[in-house]
């Protein structure tokens, strides 16, 4: 008898449902990427910024990137008048998109260790329509410890209306433009975190979790039908990470497709 529970158990171990493996996710193709120059190693970062013209929130300098039909993006910092304090609530950084005969268009931004050009302008059709969107991607900051780079995503239609804004995604980068679902057109865009997570053996850690948003009838909206993708940060996407951003040093930006296109990776629920 003894035998057979022991058997009925390893029956029950081999038979019990595992989580689905992931499918491989595919980089966007085609992709317009435009990013401002690097300012040389050596530059004090106050030698190469800029006066910006007058605008609402109160940016005094910063760097100016031209977007495309007379379109021009300013990044740049909120300067209290007469050495006061900013108004609470107010943002220390911004983008300011300024289009002729156009207001301004002001996009509450952070920004870590004065990298003003830390940050991407790009063209994709999301919805394969034959019509791109832009989406700006601007880093913010990298954590102690993982190095954890965080970014904001704001996607506008041609007409640069802000149709969404994603706060503190981790690790973008190209590859986070994922080709849509199969049976679809277009590109999806996958939205990191690093979430908690339990593995298989039942010891908590830290998993790298992507979930895809669409765009459908000009609104941005959660892809429902793809499933999340999930990937634990072991030993294995520890140095595999590691490797990418130590081959490429000057960089701010992950490899998600890559990342969770492993074969560890996994299918969750919503």
């Amino acid at each position: 008898m003894a035998m057979c529970r022991a058997l009925t158990l390893c029956l029950a171990l081999v038979l019990a449902p595992l989580p689905a493996l992931a499918a491989g996710l595919e980089a966007c193709r085609p992709l317009s990427i435009a990013t401002p120059a690097r300012p040389p190693r050596d530059a004090v970062t106050s030698s190469w910024l800029k006066p910006v013209p007058e605008n609402p929130v109160g940016c005094t300098h910063g760097i100016a990137f031209e977007a495309g039909g007379g379109a021009t993006l300013w990044r740049c910092q909120v300067v209290p008048p007469d050495g006061k304090d900013l108004p609470e609530g107010t943002p220390e950084h911004a983008f300011l998109l300024m289009r002729p005969g156009q207001p301004v268009q002001v996009l509450p931004d952070e920004l870590m260790a004065g990298k003003y050009q830390s940050f991407d302008l790009i063209r994709v059709d999301l919805d394969g329509d034959g019509t791109s969107e832009t989406v700006l991607a601007a880093w913010n900051a990298q954590s102690n410890g993982m190095g954890v780079h965080r970014w904001t995503i704001r996607v506008f239609d041609a007409g640069w209306k802000l149709l969404a804004t994603f706060p503190e995604v981790v690790d973008w980068g190209n590859t986070s433009l994922v080709r849509a679902a199969s049976g679809r057109r277009g590109c999806d865009i996958a939205v990191t975190r690093y979430v908690e997570s339990v593995n298989r053996a039942g010891r908590p850690g830290i998993s790298l979790e992507a979930r895809f948003q669409r765009l459908n009838a000009g609104a941005l909206a959660e892809a429902t039908d793809r499933p999340a993708v999930r990937r634990r940060y072991d030993r294995t996407f520890e140095a595999a990470r590691t490797r990418h951003f130590d081959r490429n040093p000057d960089s701010d930006k992950g490899d998600v497709a890559r990342w969770l296109s492993h074969r560890d990776a996994q299918a969750v629920g919503r």
